[in-house]
Parts: structure tokens; sequence; C-alpha cells
């Protein structure tokens, strides 16, 4: 069943990648050397990062899950 605080989350989620996406692409301004490209690093780095923190996330509870049993 789908409760209310889900749906507020998911909303307000989405409402926040879109602000997010047209602050790095509309707002923000042009580099000099580099142009549009750098604007891709708004959207690539945090999604790095967020990698990480997944994959050291499971790393430690397959760790747990081992040690624990």
């Amino acid at each position: 069943m789908i409760r209310s605080a889900d749906v507020a989350l998911a909303s307000g989620s989405c409402v926040a990648m879109l602000l997010a996406l047209y602050g790095a692409f509309v707002f923000a301004p042009t580099e000099r050397v580099m142009g549009d490209v750098q604007r891709i690093f708004y959207v690539h780095l945090p999604l790095a990062w967020i990698g990480f923190v997944a994959f050291g996330h499971a790393c430690w509870a397959g760790i747990q899950y081992l040690r624990i049993g």
C-alpha cells in the first residue's frame, strides 16, 4: 500500500531534480574555455558520488551479512 509520505517524498524528489537540471543547464553561466561542455559535470559528478556511496553501503551490508549470518 502506498503511503502519503512516500508520494510526498517522490513528488518532492521529482521537483528538486527538475529544478537542479534547470539550474545546471539554463541558469549556470557558460565557462569561458570549455563552453557548454563543463555543464555535464553538474550531472555526472553527483551521480558518481552517489554510485560510490551506494557501492560502499552494499559492501558494508554484505560484510555484515557474512559476519552475522
